[in-house]
């Protein structure tokens, strides 16, 4: 049976070397392998003396490390202690800077983190405050040169005690654990530590992580990485919400990420909206283009008391290839529709006949059409995931629906490419426009910089022709 997306083995991602000046070693991210978006999963592999990261602490991200194999030193706000296989560290958010360093044997070390709400991060060396999700540069000067013009890390002469946030999986008694007619036995290395939001876990089986916050159960063993990461978002929408709030504005299919909402997901926030008396005004206007098991959920069909305070909007300019035309629809309530044709009556001369004709030829028609170009973007976006997948420094995951890739490019940042350095992914994109002729959206345009949007909706040809140039370019 083939494996599910969120499945994979650690070897089926590529080692990414991170050369910085004093900032050595490899890294794997398993967490985008494997289909995560919030939780943080990497493999750091760090030869002897080597150190992969600047000294930082998260404003209010937990990270938890375990030495896979190996050994080296835990530098802790200037204190360091001797690390070993098998040693569980937890970092707690806005507590002591930290960094590690390898060994004369080198350390392998697999690298865990919640997620940050705010990815704000103080670099004490370079008394700096920095904001970027995950070492990805966003706003402010990047961490790796931050760190380079603090000058080398000193390291006391001899290690000091451990405390209690480093604890080895020896050091913790067996618990046995049931739940119905299922049991097993483990040590809790997260509460061994005194981890506070996650915890980390030894069976027979591997390593194991525990998210306690969303009761996402991730597993790592030593034949594959399996991670149910599982989005927040009733607790996103408690943080943001205040008496003033009117209307949630939801979309799925997601433009730009091309990532579609499960049908719980959508039905949680249908009824937190219900629950709240607010407003949903819910885009479907990429209901049909969804990929593989991923399905479109329209929000009343899951939470039909939602309908009185619910506005459907939809349209032909994508599933239709339409682009362009400002044909659509909306559903809603009765006096809320008579409001919206009043006020557009005042406010726009309305759509051309014509253009009203061809919609709706297409809506009432077959969707014959619609399946055969979901099947030609589904071949497509497996061709652009594959080849921005190839190029290093680039990481993408693999698109659900709409038709867009939304990759991760901080690993071209910052580095020289065809005699020019681009600091952000705006610079990126007039770098790639210029020398490639290829064009994408740079993340800045959606509020989060390091990415850029690139879109398949062109044909195959082209599409191979663009991602062949940019990677000629860039890699």
């Amino acid at each position: 049976m083939e494996r599910q997306a969120n499945i994979g083995h650690w070897d089926e991602v590529a080692w990414r070397r991170i050369d910085r000046g004093e900032l050595q070693g490899e890294r794997r991210r398993l967490g985008p392998h494997v289909g995560t978006s919030e939780v943080g999963l990497s493999r750091y592999r760090l030869g002897p003396g080597e150190r992969a990261m600047p000294a930082h602490v998260h404003a209010d991200e937990e990270e938890l490390f375990f030495v896979l194999a190996g050994a080296g030193l835990a530098w802790l706000d200037g204190v360091t202690h001797e690390l070993r296989a098998g040693d569980g560290i937890v970092h707690r958010a806005n507590a002591e800077a930290h960094t590690w360093v390898a060994g004369p044997e080198g350390i392998d070390v697999l690298a865990f983190g919640e997620g940050s709400r705010t990815h704000m991060t103080y670099l004490p060396r370079a008394q700096a405050w920095w904001m970027g999700p995950r070492w990805m540069p966003a706003d402010g000067p990047n961490p790796f040169v931050l760190e380079a013009a603090a000058g080398p890390l000193e390291l006391p002469p001899e290690p000091s005690p451990r405390p209690a946030t480093i604890r080895n999986v020896d050091e913790l008694p067996v618990e046995a654990e049931t739940k119905g007619r299922y049991g097993w036995h483990m040590r809790d290395l997260g509460r061994g530590t005194g981890s506070v939001t996650s915890g980390l876990r030894h069976d027979d089986d591997g390593v194991g992580f525990w998210d306690s916050r969303s009761g996402a159960d991730q597993v790592t063993r030593s034949d594959h990485l399996r991670q149910h990461a599982r989005v927040r978002p009733i607790e996103q929408l408690d943080a943001a919400y205040t008496e003033r709030t009117k209307a949630l504005l939801f979309v799925s299919p997601d433009n730009p990420s091309g990532s579609v909402s499960s049908p719980e997901m959508v039905k949680a926030v249908g009824e937190w909206a219900l629950d709240k008396g607010v407003w949903v005004i819910t885009d479907e206007i990429y209901e049909h283009l969804t990929y593989g098991d991923h399905q479109f959920v329209s929000m009343p069909t899951v939470v039909p008391e939602l309908a009185n305070q619910c506005i459907i909007v939809n349209g032909v300019a994508k599933t239709y290839a339409m682009t362009g035309w400002r044909v659509g629809w909306m559903i809603g309530p009765d006096d809320i529709i008579k409001a919206s044709t009043n006020f557009q009556s005042h406010a726009t001369s309305n759509v051309a006949n014509v253009s009203q004709r061809a919609a709706l030829a297409a809506v009432s028609g077959s969707l014959d059409d619609v399946a055969m170009m979901r099947t030609a973007f589904a071949r497509r976006a497996q061709t652009m995931y594959t080849m921005l997948n190839a190029i290093d420094g680039v990481t993408c995951l693999e698109p659900q629906g709409a038709f867009y890739a939304y990759p991760d490019l901080t690993g071209l940042l910052n580095r020289p490419i065809d005699g020019v350095t681009a600091t952000n992914t705006l610079e990126l994109a007039d770098l790639v426009l210029d020398k490639a002729k290829v064009a994408f959206v740079p993340g800045e345009a959606f509020g989060l910089g390091g990415y850029g949007r690139f879109s398949f909706a062109l044909g195959d040809d082209d599409l191979a022709e663009g991602m062949a140039r940019f990677a000629a370019l860039v890699g």
